[in-house]
């Protein structure tokens, strides 16, 4: 993170000192992925402010997900550079980025209650439950404990594992198929909530096959260099 300078410039006291600028939540470089195959994705360079929201979109198999696992610290790039908070090390990233889902990789297990979700993060995390709770009400969102995560609508699913996501404050979170399945009103409802929670001062990367209208930033993948956009058999960066 760029420091302020010590001293005030001669003559400028310390209230006209320039304030070091703010760390942007994400920035990337030419950041791509390679397979034996060929190219998952390819020169991806964009910056995120701190609360901001990232749309990341494209046609199935374009590489959407991977690229959100590389966001999150959880995949290895072999190109360009990736920065989270002011940290570029993968183990510092993952720290600072918390993956809500991942289609195929990262989910809710639809067979354990609200509760034993909310215990599980709290474990893993040593988070306080009014983080979630704090989350809960900005998304809007209210679910019986005791209701098993597979009964849920689709929507508060979606919120949900937002909502989890939360816990610990991480300067990221990362939201794949943010409208897979979703009438439209629905879709518009996990798009508000996601608003909301930038307001927190959390960012958020989505993915999808339409962009995010009003994103701060957006990410268009066309699919030719992602003939393998599985994220089956992903690697976890050291």
């Amino acid at each position: 993170m760029p420091e302020p300078d010590p001293e005030p410039a001669a003559g400028e006291d310390t209230f006209g000192a320039r304030a070091a600028p703010p760390v942007p939540a994400l920035r990337t470089e030419g950041l791509g992925l390679r397979t034996r195959h060929g190219w998952v994705f390819t020169d991806v360079t964009v910056e995120l402010p701190a609360g901001g929201l990232l749309s990341v979109h494209g046609p199935a198999g374009s590489g959407r997900s991977m690229l959100l696992l590389a966001l999150a610290g959880r995949a290895a790039t072999t190109a360009g550079r990736l920065t989270v908070d002011g940290a570029e090390r993968p183990a510092a990233i993952r720290r600072r980025v918390a993956v809500a889902r991942i289609g195929g990789a990262v989910d809710l297990e639809p067979g354990l209650r609200v509760a034993d979700h909310i215990r599980e993060r709290r474990l893993l995390t040593g988070a306080p439950v009014t983080d979630l709770d704090e989350a809960v009400a900005v998304l809007g969102l209210t679910l019986p404990r005791t209701d098993r995560v597979g009964d849920l609508l689709a929507v508060d699913a979606v919120l949900f594992a937002v909502a989890l996501a939360t816990m610990g404050r991480p300067a990221l979170i990362v939201v794949d198929d943010v409208e897979a399945g979703l009438p439209a009103a629905d879709r518009d409802r996990v798009i508000g909530a996601l608003f909301r929670l930038t307001d927190s001062g959390i960012a958020v990367a989505t993915a999808g096959v339409d962009p995010v209208a009003a994103a701060d930033a957006v990410v268009a993948l066309d699919g030719a260099a992602a003939e393998l956009g599985s994220v089956h058999g992903w690697q976890e960066r050291g």
